[in-house]
């Protein structure tokens, strides 16, 4: 009787601490940000918050993963995520141009595999290009290029009128001027 109460007392703290990986807890704080991770079954899921505004990702624990919250505070942009625990800086390359250079924190073990958590905000409203985290040296040990999600094509431009163009104080005569697409030439005479 007593071997299994036990045993019933053992099950209960393996499962408590199995659980206790899968509440969120703040990694990095800042401010105006913080960064919440947590385990998600077999991933690690990071959540960027500011201002009551969330996003999150998951990934592996052996893979780098991030999320973005553009457009949260004063038109500021806030990434964060995981990286290897090789990594020491993590470099973030935006579309508008500008980088940003943070710190990756250490962190916990996730299936085996120790983390580190990064964090930071640009002051502008952009997305995220490039994410490059280095070792101690300087060495790239992991990157991810971030494809831009396509939005609306801008409409073509009207066709520029070929044949011959209205007249001007300078123009004397016609000057030929080929048509470089299909269609009627406008022209005067």
């Amino acid at each position: 009787m007593r071997a299994l109460a036990g045993a019933a007392v053992l099950a209960a703290a393996i499962a408590s601490s199995a659980n206790a990986g899968s509440r969120p807890v703040v990694v990095v704080s800042a401010k105006s940000y913080h960064l919440l991770a947590w385990d998600s079954g077999r991933k690690v899921c990071a959540e960027i918050v500011a201002a009551d505004q969330t996003s999150s990702s998951c990934g592996s624990a052996r893979r780098l993963t991030f999320a973005q919250l553009p457009l949260a505070v004063s038109k500021e942009t806030f990434v964060g995520g995981v990286t290897s625990t090789r990594a020491r800086t993590v470099d973030v390359l935006f579309a508008n141009g500008a980088s940003m250079h943070v710190k990756a924190r250490p962190g916990r073990r996730y299936h085996g595999h120790r983390v580190r958590f990064f964090a930071g905000r640009e002051r502008a409203v952009t997305a995220v290009s490039t994410i490059t985290a280095r070792d101690a040296r300087g060495h790239t040990v992991q990157s991810i290029q971030v494809t831009p999600v396509p939005g609306p094509v801008p409409p073509l431009p009207p066709p520029q009128p070929c044949g011959c163009p209205p007249p001007t104080a300078k123009a004397k005569a016609c000057p030929a001027i080929v048509c470089p697409y299909a269609g009627s030439a406008w022209t005067r005479n």
